[in-house]
C-alpha cells in the first residue's frame, strides 16, 4: 500500500493512440509523468500530474481485449467491453470538460505558447469569478485550465441567471440498484 496523498483531482480518459496523448500532456501542456502500465515504451495505462492534479489515460482497446483485460471478471469484463465499443463509435473526448486549476492561467498561456501550442481559447475572465482558458487534447477532451479572480460585479449584474430563473430538473426515483 502506498503512502501517496490522494490527488485532488483524477480522472481518466480513453486515448485513440496513448503515446501521442502522454508526449501531448508531457511535451506541450507541462504535466509530469507519474507513472505507465506495464512500461514506458508500450504503455497502456499512464498517469500525468500537473499541480497535484491527476489525468490517468488508457490506451483504447477492442472489446474482446477489454474482456482479456478483466481476467476472471466477467460482469466488469461486459461493462469496459460495451465502453470500448461505445468509443469506438462516438467521437471522443465530445462533452467531456475538465477544470484543472493552475496558479497564473495568463502565464501559463505564454508557456503553453513556448512549446508552440495555440489554446482553443484563450484566457478570458468569467462573470463567476474564473479566468479559463481552453485547450482541446489529441482525443477531443476539453481542458480548461483557470485561475480564481474578483469580478467587479455580481453575477446576476454580469448577465447570469439568479438562481431562482433556473428550472431545476425533476427528481428521478430509482426502484432498485444492482450490486
Amino acid at each position: 500500500m502506498s503512502n501517496q496523498t490522494p490527488y485532488p483531482i483524477s480522472v481518466a480518459f480513453t486515448a485513440e493512440n496513448i503515446k501521442k496523448s502522454i508526449k501531448f500532456y508531457r511535451d506541450k501542456l507541462g504535466f509530469t509523468l507519474a507513472g505507465t502500465f506495464p512500461d514506458e515504451k508500450k504503455p497502456v495505462w499512464a498517469n500525468l500530474i500537473l499541480a497535484g492534479q491527476s489525468i490517468m489515460l488508457g490506451q483504447s482497446m477492442s472489446a474482446k481485449d477489454m474482456k482479456k483485460a478483466c481476467h476472471d471478471n466477467k460482469k466488469a469484463g461486459e461493462f469496459w467491453a460495451e465502453h470500448a465499443r461505445r468509443f469506438q463509435r462516438g467521437s471522443h473526448g465530445v462533452g467531456v470538460c475538465v477544470y484543472l486549476h493552475v496558479a497564473d492561467v495568463d502565464a501559463y498561456q505564454k508557456e503553453l505558447k513556448g512549446r508552440r501550442l495555440k489554446a482553443s481559447l484563450p484566457p478570458t475572465t468569467q462573470f463567476y469569478g474564473l479566468r479559463e482558458m481552453v485547450v482541446t487534447d489529441p482525443d477531443g477532451y476539453t481542458l480548461i485550465f483557470y485561475t480564481q479572480v474578483q469580478t467587479e460585479k455580481p453575477p446576476e449584474e454580469a448577465g447570469a441567471c439568479p438562481p431562482e430563473a433556473v428550472a431545476t430538473p425533476p427528481a428521478v426515483e430509482i426502484d432498485s440498484v444492482d450490486d
